[in-house]
């Protein structure tokens, strides 16, 4: 037998009614009375919300107790059975094994000597279950014996008049309408706990009608296990949670009104609604399946009607969810502010609210997903990319919309990357019109507007009519939504979906200038280990010097040579046979080790990322040295630092290496390092080769691509065109500054496939 068909009595009795019942009775049997008493389950004084009206919790005592084992043995012997069982008071629950081997002897003697059948009987691992589901069967079996006790007179049949458990005081007793009552306030406060616990008690009996009908769709194989899946979603664990709901809604609504504590209860029970969101999330995708399984779901039509019953019984936690809210502010309107619960109400209020918010927004997402797969089959003459790549549908609706001045009846979609504007085809219009649809049938792309281009969003609400105005870099686009709702959702939206591109850009810009650091970092580590080694810094620094730049390289050996820098000068002249830590002239050495080396402050663009360091003299006169080498004197640069380093009684400072000159394409470069960088500059169905400066700025290189344009293709770019590079995502990204050009040139190394070759730069010119 089915839980759902277990937990329906005949007077429409609930959970809750049930285990006070059961209790009541077990407790006429004396040999049980014992084990009832050790595990009877009060709140305590220091409980921040206890339903209960008597302090104990009857569910969990008569959970607790049926887990003994012991004590199931000891109601099985009250039924006078052939062969008693043993029953040992001494076993706690502590001693879980023990307690398992007790119930496992109840279970054999039921089925042998009481021959009970195995679907009346539960199992060992429903009973140690934390679910109600479960603990019905329990419950089931349990009132079969009392039933057989009754039927051997060896209990006292029950006056089913004397078991009206639930006559709340709080809503004047057994429900009825209290003539008495004081106020109408209070007796339209009664009525309303009176909604509240009938529509509940009736909601719950409604889905365990729906946990019934799916048992039975399996027991008889009528669809698939998938189908069922997909059709019932997280059923079972819904219904386990709005059993315990009601428990504590029946326990208030016991208690007098001033003692009902409605809102702790939505407070306490917060978290678990969650259960609430992939049920109603699939209610959309479960309505598909009615409809395709209609002809099989009609062999058990008898139960539940699949075209109509069905499709009421899954949208009713839809319904109830949102039913919530209301109850609880009609409450509260009730309630006096001086009562001790009323903000306590209120908060409850609150996070009920917050359910239901989550649970719009994960059925709202996945609505979006359905839409989104719709919207890839309708559109036509798609030539851009796959639509998930604009990231996460938000919203979509037909309104009206002015693009450049230009005002027409189009359905929009608003993903996280871009806003689709999106017209119907004269052959989708046509079929509407004939078939009354809502919906379009084919859609022709009008625009694509990318949400990194928007300037400003400018709502405007003006005598009932609403606007809402997108500044985009290049055009104006005016939305014009039917009604006040709808133009607060997609004015919040979009400006929701702007601020997170902009955050998510600002992160990647910082993880990038992360990266370029690091980089840094590691070349100058890399250059610090090569110096340890003299044939390596020999090497290093010869490979810097180019024939094409003969007066630069001169100054560079003269500036050496004349410095105090000389012993390192000197150590280049040296035969690569020399050992690598053999004095220099004059009796200096080489430094052997370096601790680490901070981050320099110079930017990657204006500073080479190895340095050698050397024992630092007096620093050079930066005006003098620019006097006796002119030009030379501009290619260095001295690198102040936040400390120094101590070391084999020297003191040794961080220095710029003078090697960056300019240097011809085919020069080798061994170490991977250009002062130069190469930019394919992409124009129409052209390209140009430009060569650039590392370091050089937004300006300048504007006024390089237009020149290169027009020397290469005769072409005069307008004042306002615009420049961009892809990034690692291969987004199209303007650049508008200095800043944005190094990350453009940043760039390269995710695409660089081979680092030996020069590494290319494309920029993208519109």
């Amino acid at each position: 037998m089915s839980a759902a068909a277990l937990s329906k009595s005949a007077d429409g009795s609930t959970f809750y009614s049930d285990c006070r019942k059961v209790l009541r009775r077990l407790q006429q049997i004396p040999s049980l009375s014992s084990f009832i008493d050790s595990q009877k389950v009060v709140c305590s004084a220091t409980d921040s919300y206890c339903p209960f009206p008597s302090g104990t919790n009857p569910i969990t005592t008569l959970w607790n107790t049926f887990r003994l084992g012991s004590s199931l043995c000891a109601l099985f012997n009250a039924t006078e059975p052939e062969t008693l069982l043993e029953v040992d008071e001494s076993i706690t629950i502590d001693n879980l094994k023990a307690c398992k081997h007790s119930v496992y002897h109840f279970l054999l003697g039921c089925k042998n000597q009481l021959g009970l059948k195995d679907d009346a009987l539960f199992t060992i691992t429903e009973l140690y279950q934390d679910d109600t589901n479960k603990f019905l069967k329990v419950l089931h079996t349990v009132e079969i014996l009392l039933q057989l006790m009754v039927h051997k007179r060896l209990i006292a049949e029950v006056d089913p008049s004397s078991e009206d458990d639930l006559a709340p005081a709080g809503v004047g007793g057994s429900l009825a309408p209290d003539p008495l009552s004081s106020t109408a306030q209070e007796r339209l406060r009664k009525q309303t706990v009176k909604e509240l616990l009938i529509t509940e008690r009736k909601y719950v009996q409604d889905l365990e009608t729906l946990q019934e009908y799916m048992q039975e769709l399996q027991l008889h194989k009528v669809v698939s296990n998938d189908v069922l899946r997909n059709l019932f979603a997280n059923l079972d664990g819904l219904v386990d949670f709005q059993r315990r709901f009601l428990i504590g809604v029946e326990a208030n609504a016991e208690l007098p009104p001033t003692e009902q504590r409605f809102g702790a209860l939505f407070i306490q029970m917060e978290t678990s609604f969650t259960v609430y969101e992939p049920f109603c999330a699939n209610y959309l995708h479960a309505s598909e399946i009615v409809l395709a399984e209609a002809p099989n779901l009609m062999k058990l039509a008898h139960v539940v009607e699949p075209t109509y019953g069905l499709p009421s019984l899954l949208i009713k936690p839809i319904q109830r969810v949102c039913k919530y809210p209301l109850l609880l502010m009609q409450l509260g309107k009730l309630m006096s502010p001086d009562e001790p619960f009323h903000q306590e109400l209120l908060d409850g209020l609150e996070a009920i609210k917050r359910v239901t918010d989550r649970v719009n927004e994960t059925q709202r997402k996945e609505e979006n997903l359905i839409e989104l797969k719709k919207l890839e089959k309708m559109i036509e003459n798609w030539n851009g990319p796959s639509l998930s790549y604009f990231g996460e549908l938000h919203l979509f609706d037909k309104l009206l919309v002015s693009v450049n001045d230009v005002e027409r009846e189009c359905w929009l979609y608003l993903f996280d990357k871009a806003l689709l504007v999106c017209k119907e085809t004269a052959a989708s219009r046509k079929a509407n019109k004939s078939t009354n649809g809502k919906k379009p049938l084919a859609l022709h792309n009008k625009a694509t507007l990318l949400i990194r281009e928007i300037r400003t969003v400018v709502p405007t609400a003006r005598n009932g009519t609403y606007s809402i105005k997108v500044d985009w870099l290049n055009s104006e686009t005016i939305i014009s939504p039917a009604n006040e709702e709808h133009f607060k959702l997609w004015t919040s939206t979009i400006e929701k979906v702007r601020d997170i591109y902009k955050i998510s850009r600002l992160n990647k810009q910082s993880a990038m200038k992360l990266s370029r650091t690091q980089t840094n970092t590691s070349d100058i580590l890399t250059q610090e280990a090569n110096w340890n080694s003299d044939d390596d810094a020999v090497s290093f620094i010869d490979q810097q010097v180019d024939n094409d730049d003969d007066d630069v390289s001169s100054g560079i050996r003269s500036f050496s040579a004349r410095s105090s820098f000389g012993s390192l000068g000197r150590s280049r002249s040296r035969s690569q046979s020399t050992p690598s830590h053999a004095p220099l002239e004059g009796g200096e050495y080489p430094p052997l080790s370096f601790p680490p080396l901070p981050k320099p402050e110079a930017s990657f663009a204006t500073q080479h990322p190895g340095h050698v360091s050397a024992p630092a003299p007096k620093p050079f006169p930066q005006q003098a040295f620019e006097q006796s080498h002119g030009p030379v004197g501009e290619q260095f640069r001295q690198l102040h630092l936040d400390g120094e380093y101590h070391g084999m009684d020297r003191t040794y400072r961080l220095i710029d290496q003078a090697y960056r000159q300019k240097r011809s394409a085919s020069s080798p470069n061994i170490h991977g390092h250009s002062t130069n960088i190469r930019v394919r500059i992409n124009y129409h169905e052209d390209s140009f080769m430009l060569v650039v400066p590392s370091g050089v700025t937004f300006h300048d290189l504007v006024k390089k691509v237009e020149k290169k344009i027009h020397l290469c293709s005769g072409a005069k770019l307008e004042s306002k065109f615009r420049i961009k590079y892809k990034d690692e995502e291969d987004d199209l990204i303007l650049i508008n500054n200095d800043e944005d050009v190094q990350m453009a040139f940043e760039s390269r190394h995710s695409q660089e496939a081979r680092p030996e070759l020069a590494m290319v730069v494309n920029i993208y010119v519109s």
